[in-house]
């Protein structure tokens, strides 16, 4: 028997455990993956302000890009996304688009990429967050 469940809500959640009880012991156990769904527009907009962040830290510092890549230009929100950002996403997760992002790929990516700026260039920007 297969089935799959989407859980957004407690209630889905409630129905998984009883369907699993209703079910019994199965003879060899239970296969279970977890998807947290694509990045979410609060995610895509907070990477596209960190960005623009960390372009604006390393402009202020008087570095240029070819400190990071082999370009000789100034850094600034479109060229921290395509030359630091995005490679690090494809060696983290293996996508190639953002928009592929899941969320909790966003937050591993920005870990490795955070991790690589403050240790090379003592830039450290936290990732943005709504404030309440």
């Amino acid at each position: 028997m297969k089935r799959q469940y989407y859980i957004t809500k407690p209630a889905h959640l409630a129905n998984l455990k009883s369907d699993l009880d209703d079910m019994g012991s199965p003879e060899f156990g239970y296969h279970v993956e977890v998807k947290t769904g694509q990045r979410t527009s609060k995610q895509r907009n907070a990477m596209e302000v960190y960005f623009r962040l960390v372009a604006e830290d390393m402009a202020a510092r008087g570095m240029d890009m070819r400190m990071v890549c082999t370009l000789p230009i100034t850094p600034t929100q479109a060229n921290i996304k395509e030359n630091i950002w995005k490679p690090v996403m494809k060696a983290v997760t293996g996508k190639i688009s953002t928009t592929e992002l899941e969320r909790d790929e966003v937050s591993e990516v920005y870990m490795h990429m955070a991790k690589a700026l403050a240790e090379k260039f003592q830039c450290i920007i936290a990732f943005p967050e709504k404030r309440r």
